[in-house]
């Protein structure tokens, strides 16, 4: 090779390093400076952070911030009355340089939370994600929360501690504060698996659940009002409505799928209307009567009927049964038939502010 072009290729080389050195300077200067606003608008709110110092790494294709001990707590009489008190043995802030709009938000080891003054609940992850689409104003747009193996310890008296574990977790949000009428102004969907349930409780279905899903949509204006209760009148004066457009539940032997649509009541309850499919109804039925959640006579009576408008899709499938489901003035029935009667919403107790 020649001399000038082996100068001409090391002079290029050169550059190289240097243009993706100064890019991924850039980009941790964005991120450090981020992250430092961020956690100064929270404390002029009247939050408290506190961790030790952030330590930027990840060179040369991620620019990641690692905030040992960090610590939140605060609250928003608007959304958070009673506050949250959040802790993390490690928070890792991470942007990959091929994906510049998106923000990865990981908590690593023994963590803590509490909502509403209530008790301290630990808990641990294999992985515990959170991915921030960034927008080019550097507003968040939604995201993801993935957890893997989730393991938390569930206060069940002063000193039994009942595990909930999780095998795995996701949670999508889209977000679209500028949706125009008739277009949803929140979609999400949830989905969780291998649900271990805390065995201090005597479950009438069993301490797993296999599997839970839940998709919907928020419909509705954007409400602006102080306070919860006046951003729910707007939102329900706006003709806001709550679609649930898929939910399944795979616990022992219920099989139970169904999709609904809720609004609020002029008491700002809930209500609406839905139907609801279940294989292994008479199973259910009979574990929920031994298990004294229901009467037995109630049991017999629900299966008689489930039974009639059941039918069979196949010689060795179970029967199934599709039933219409109303919730009004906070009683949920199946058919003409109550089922249960829901607690009722105080919604001026969440406009309380924290004390």
């Amino acid at each position: 090779m020649r001399p000038r072009l082996r100068l001409l290729l090391i002079g290029m080389l050169v550059l190289l390093v240097a243009g993706h050195t100064a890019y991924w300077l850039q980009a941790r200067r964005v991120l450090t400076q981020g992250y430092a606003a961020w956690t100064q608008a929270r404390r002029a709110a009247g939050w408290t952070i506190a961790s030790e110092p952030a330590v930027a790494g990840g060179w040369p294709l991620v620019v990641t911030l690692t905030v040992p001990d960090f610590v939140i707590a605060g609250s928003d009489p608007e959304f958070l009355p009673g506050g949250i008190n959040w802790s993390a043995e490690r928070l890792v802030l991470r942007v990959a340089l091929a994906q510049p709009r998106l923000l990865r938000i990981e908590a690593e080891g023994a963590q803590h939370v509490s909502l509403g003054g209530g008790a301290d609940v630990p808990y641990t992850a294999d992985r515990l994600r959170l991915e921030l689409p960034i927008a080019p104003d550097m507003s968040p747009r939604g995201g993801e929360i993935t957890a893997q193996h989730l393991r938390a310890g569930l206060p069940s008296g002063p000193e039994t501690i009942s595990p909930l574990t999780i095998d795995r977790f996701d949670l999508r949000i889209d977000t679209k504060p500028a949706a125009p009428q008739g277009e949803a102004l929140c979609s999400f969907s949830l989905s969780a698996e291998a649900i271990g349930l805390p065995p201090d409780f005597d479950w009438a279905l069993g301490p797993r659940i296999e599997q839970l899903t839940l998709e919907g949509a928020l419909d509705g204006p954007l409400p602006r009002g102080r306070g919860l209760m006046a951003r729910a009148v707007q939102w329900r004066d706006g003709g806001g409505a709550l679609e649930v457009r898929d939910f399944s539940l795979d616990w022992g032997p219920l099989d139970l799928s169904a999709k609904a649509t809720l609004a609020l009541d002029d008491r700002l309850q809930p209500m609406g209307t839905g139907t609801a499919r279940l294989t292994g109804f008479a199973a259910t039925l009979n574990a929920m009567a031994d298990g004294g959640v229901m009467s037995q006579q109630a049991a017999t009576l629900a299966t008689a009927m489930l039974t009639l408008l059941s039918h069979t899709p196949s010689e060795d499938a179970e029967p199934e049964v599709e039933v219409p489901l109303t919730l009004q003035g906070r009683r949920l029935s199946l058919r003409h038939m109550p089922l249960a009667r829901l607690p009722a919403l105080d919604w001026p107790m969440l406009d309380k502010p924290a004390q």
